[in-house]
């Protein structure tokens, strides 16, 4: 049985409309100065734009802060809770910065995040393509030669994927567990898809006793989550944009869902996530194949290399490293990490090419779709 692990980042869930860490601010600016942000939350909006406001004046010192990428923003944020120093704000409100951004991220990314409406009103689809993805998983599990087992890890913070593998599960009448997020350690049920997210996540929570033996992250089951969701209506007719409604959850006491800062040091969120990163870890180093979707490889993420490199230390010989992005460099960012036997495995697929025979030999730039066939294709699944 072959082990077959995903990496996937924000230009995977871009193709279903998140935007990409690059436009995050600029969407969540458009949405506030448009109206649509509501009004509990709109002053965690305005102090993140006040925040950023006030790091143009670090910038004019340290010209590699990027402001327009909210990872940095995000890790800069952080650095300021760290040291109780930032221009304008006092001790309290810097505390009030990271749960501010945390709002802001949610709700930006319902704003954009299009599910989609099915043949009845009531019926609920994934955002595209997560449905194609969750059916080549599947595939994997039940249809290649040799079966693979499969395991997904994203820095993605929304429940697209989490909604697509629920929904695939209910329709079959799964009985145990649809995603195993790796919360509590152990090991994931046979009919479950297991789903690291390595960032945290949309609906999960750091509940209890803050710092002490009783903390815990309770996960929210999409699906409950969705019921108790408030709806609009997308840019189009078949489109439905979903706003958690966190005071429906089962602790009361939670305002904002657990998620971490992508840069700098995530050393104090152990507790509550290190159980995921060491289950990631087991499955980077079980992987045969190690498939990434959308994920850039950032210079600012120290993180993911060394994941990487403790992780895959281990007998498990590589057959594929195969990354699908449309850019050029972010390949050339993969090859400067791997190791001369990961190389060997290496392939960098920027293009598509399409099957359409009124447009011979037409090549497109690398979408989540297009990847999701080529696999298909490639690992001989469907």
């Amino acid at each position: 049985m072959a082990q077959t692990v995903f990496i996937l980042g924000a230009g995977a869930s871009k193709q279903g409309g998140a935007p990409l860490m690059m436009e995050f601010l600029d969407a969540a600016d458009l949405a506030f100065k448009a109206g649509r942000v509501a009004a509990a939350d709109k002053e965690h909006f305005e102090r993140v734009f006040r925040g950023v406001g006030k790091l143009q004046q670090v910038q004019s010192k340290q010209g590699s802060l990027d402001l327009v990428n909210i990872e940095s923003v995000f890790g800069a944020f952080e650095m300021a809770r760290t040291l109780g120093k930032l221009p304008g704000f006092d001790v309290k409100e810097i505390d009030l910065l990271l749960p501010s951004m945390v709002r802001l991220i949610v709700r930006t990314l319902e704003l954009n995040l299009a599910f989609r409406r099915g043949h009845n009103e009531t019926e609920i689809l994934p955002p595209t393509p997560y449905d194609d993805f969750v059916e080549l998983l599947q595939q994997l599990k039940a249809k290649a030669k040799p079966p693979h087992t499969v395991a997904v890890l994203t820095f993605n913070y929304d429940a697209a994927l989490d909604w697509a593998i629920t929904r695939e599960w209910l329709m079959r009448g799964g009985r145990s567990k649809a995603v195993f997020y790796g919360l509590e350690g152990g090991s994931a049920p046979p009919e479950s898809i297991t789903l690291l997210k390595l960032h945290g996540s949309v609906n999960w929570f750091a509940c209890d006793g803050a710092g002490t033996h009783d903390e815990h992250v309770a996960e929210w089951p999409i699906s409950e989550a969705l019921q108790h969701a408030n709806q609009s209506r997308g840019v189009h007719a078949w489109d439905v944009l979903y706003s958690m409604d966190f005071s429906a959850f089962k602790d009361h006491s939670v305002s904002a869902p657990l998620i971490v800062p992508p840069t700098w040091s995530k050393g104090e969120y152990y507790r509550q996530l290190g159980k995921v990163w060491s289950h990631a870890a087991q499955e980077l180093g079980e992987a045969e194949n190690i498939i990434v979707i959308g994920y850039s490889l950032p210079r600012s993420d120290s993180f993911f290399p060394l994941l990487f490199g403790l992780g895959t230390v281990g007998d498990q010989p590589l057959r594929r490293f195969w990354v699908f992005d449309p850019d050029e460099k972010v390949g050339d960012r993969f090859r400067e990490m791997l190791g001369p036997g990961a190389q060997q495995r290496f392939k960098h697929f920027a293009t598509h090419r399409l099957r359409d025979p009124q447009v011979p030999n037409a090549v497109v730039p690398m979408r989540f779709d297009h990847a999701i066939k080529e696999l298909k294709e490639r690992l001989q699944v469907g």
